[in-house]
């Protein structure tokens, strides 16, 4: 903690004055020995810093073996004895990568200056701040269940529209779904996602029209393209991106949603992109990684590479943090977790953990520090970035039995889980800093959770509704009823 520039600037104190006793000399001198080699900061005496670094975690064993074969009803100690076993390395301060992280600005001895002093990440105020979940509860026993579902199988009605063979429905395979960033949010686009159709479609659909009750016909527009559809988001009202391929292909929305046009494509990887994120505030800003093992952001509208940095793996999710516009995160399949801050480059995470399980395919924000990360085995995990080497929680997900996607709605403190044979909606109690269960596809059972022929791909229409798309051509719509 000696070394040049940990003391912030900071004036440092006379060790001794000249006409102090040979006694009280030597008692000094033992004072600033000791300081020296002390893991806290000591500058004005000694009170301790708020500037420690924790020790390394206690074994995980006791942790693992109470998770071990559970299922449903997983929980972990309270608060104050998780604060008790082990403090974060400081409320604003963490060492990852030998890299000092002051008051939550990914900032670095030397970077000090290029960042801004407050943000969104600062940690101030971290001792009163509880855990927003201390205990999973997958019990569907008294499952609330959703109030009401529609749905339409857009795979024949795209048939029927463009007068396709009728043995070409089974091909039509649908994505994952991209709601407008409207205020009415009546529609939402979503892409064939079958890598062995040829019949591969952009599709703008109304959700007002699947859940009328005389069942119109929902697909509003429609254009081909050439490669089958990864992922798709909207940058803004009129143009959609969308991941074919190898490369982000360019929609623009006329006519409110009755037109779809293609506006070209950029080549951003050299293997298949698995997930595309379009910077929150820079929408032009795209942030993707796949196949290839790279992560990449790109300006759009110029045409050139902003940043790019390799990594160890397959990426499987790309995520702006929701709290911090410039925190880029990606899971690696090996089971890695990485977030860079952009205004530093993508040449070294500010945060990295290895969460000891493979098949890492996504993460989810849903506060400052709060993470759930979903694995293809149907396991849901939670970490506190306070936290970097543990495991909070872990539970099973009852139905879904392998996470593709995790998706979190601040407004109605509930996430959806989708992915192999069924999704499912979590609530979240915050009172009680519970999450569980709330619904599911009524249709669905376990014995469908090994099968590969049912994926879904789901998303938030608004904070009481979630859009699901499935393998089998059906965009379905949930009204979830929360209270």
């Amino acid at each position: 903690h000696l070394q040049k520039g940990m003391l912030g600037g900071l004036p440092q104190p006379m060790p001794m004055a000249m006409t102090e006793s040979p006694r009280k000399k030597k008692m000094v001198k033992k004072q600033l020995k000791t300081e020296r080699h002390s893991s806290s900061l000591n500058i004005n005496g000694p009170q301790r810093s708020p500037y420690t670094v924790s020790p390394l975690p206690p074994s995980r064993s006791t942790y693992d073996a109470q998770v071990a074969g559970n299922r449903g009803h997983v929980s972990v100690k309270d608060e104050k004895a998780l604060m008790e076993e082990e403090q974060p390395a400081d409320p604003g301060c963490r060492i990852v990568n030998e890299t000092k992280i002051q008051g939550g600005q990914f900032s670095t001895d030397d970077m000090n200056n290029a960042l801004p002093k407050a943000g969104s990440f600062d940690t101030g105020n971290v001792g009163r701040t509880k855990c927003m979940v201390r205990q999973f509860d997958a019990s569907t026993k008294k499952l609330p269940g959703f109030l009401r579902k529609s749905g339409q199988k857009l795979g024949r009605r795209l048939c029927q529209q463009l007068k396709l063979p009728t043995e070409t429905e089974e091909e039509i395979s649908l994505g994952k779904p991209s709601v407008a960033p409207t205020v009415s949010k009546d529609l939402f686009v979503v892409g064939t996602d079958n890598p062995d159709s040829k019949l591969n479609f952009l599709i703008c659909v109304s959700s007002t029209n699947i859940m009328k009750e005389t069942n119109g016909d929902a697909i509003v527009s429609t254009v081909r393209l050439s490669e089958h559809i990864r992922d798709t988001h909207w940058i803004n009202s009129n143009l959609v991106l969308c991941a074919t391929g190898k490369d982000v292909e360019i929609i623009q929305v006329e006519k409110e949603g009755k037109s779809l046009k293609s506006r070209g494509k950029r080549t951003l990887h050299h293997d298949l992109i698995r997930e595309i994120a379009p910077h929150p505030l820079k929408r032009l800003e795209v942030a993707s990684g796949g196949y290839d093992k790279k992560l990449c952001v790109h300006n759009l509208q110029k045409g050139t590479r902003l940043h790019e940095q390799a990594t160890s793996d397959t990426i499987g999710s790309v995520k702006w943090h929701p709290y911090q516009s410039d925190v880029l995160g990606c899971t690696l399949d090996y089971g890695g977790l990485q977030q860079y801050d952009t205004r530093l480059g993508l040449s070294k995470p500010v945060f990295k953990m290895n969460t000891g399980k493979p098949e890492l395919y996504t993460h989810s924000c849903i506060d400052e520090y709060g993470m759930l990360l979903g694995y293809g085995d149907g396991i849901i995990q939670y970490i506190d970035q306070r936290y970097p080497r543990k495991i909070l929680l872990r539970v099973e997900d009852p139905y879904v039995g392998g996470i593709g996607d995790i998706i979190y709605n601040d407004q109605s403190k509930s996430f959806v889980v989708s992915g192999l044979n069924d999704f499912s909606v979590w609530k979240m109690d915050e009172s009680q800093g519970k999450a569980f269960i709330w619904s599911h596809i009524e249709t669905s059972t376990n014995a469908m959770r090994n099968e590969y022929s049912y994926a879904t791909s789901a998303a938030y229409l608004n904070a009481n509704t979630v859009i699901m798309c499935d393998r089998r051509g059906y965009a379905s719509i949930f009204q979830q009823g929360f209270s």
